[in-house]
């Protein structure tokens, strides 16, 4: 626990914890708390965003006399699995080639629970998460449009000339002008 809130004071200089609700019964205590800083330390290798983050815990502790003896909390897991084959893809008509499975999420996600606090399962999802952490946020979601771009390319609409939209009976502004002088 003492770890944890080392690792937090570096990531949030200015944390500040608050209690919102603390149960006791006989040797247990639950405390439901609210973190909040701003955020100017790395964290996983990304930089500081100089913005003001907030985000709740639940913690349960056996007590004996006056000190915690033992400690368990809820367990937080960030899965960012990237694009899953969930069924999302075929209503938005988007091809995504090196989706995941959802079983293969699932299992990658409780294989990580109470071990790491971000899992990233998939290929691609790992060439990409961990060779961006490093550049500039600009670049990241340049890079990041240009992937998105690849699973609707598909989709995009050739640019037709005025020539071919008279002939598809769709006159622009400057057809319609012309015909009425």
């Amino acid at each position: 626990m003492h770890q944890a809130l080392t690792q937090l004071h570096t990531l949030l200089p200015d944390l500040t914890t608050t209690v919102i609700k603390m149960i006791s019964s006989m040797d247990t205590v639950a405390v439901h708390l609210m973190f909040t800083g701003t955020h100017e330390g790395q964290a996983f290798g990304a930089p500081p965003t100089y913005r003001q983050i907030r985000f709740i815990a639940f913690d349960m502790h056996r007590v004996s006399g006056d000190r915690i003896v033992e400690t368990c909390g809820v367990d937080v897991l960030a899965s960012a699995p990237g694009p899953v084959h969930s069924g999302f893809a075929a209503p938005s008509d988007m091809r995504m080639g090196a989706a995941v499975f959802p079983a293969d999420v699932a299992r990658a996600s409780l294989a990580a629970l109470g071990r790491q606090t971000t899992v990233v399962p998939g290929l691609l999802s790992k060439v990409l998460t961990y060779s961006l952490a490093t550049l500039p946020r600009t670049l990241r979601t340049r890079v990041m449009g240009s992937v998105m771009h690849g699973m609707t390319r598909h989709q995009e609409v050739p640019a037709i000339s005025p020539e071919q939209r008279f002939r598809l009976g769709r006159p622009n502004e400057s057809d319609a002008r012309a015909k009425s002088s």
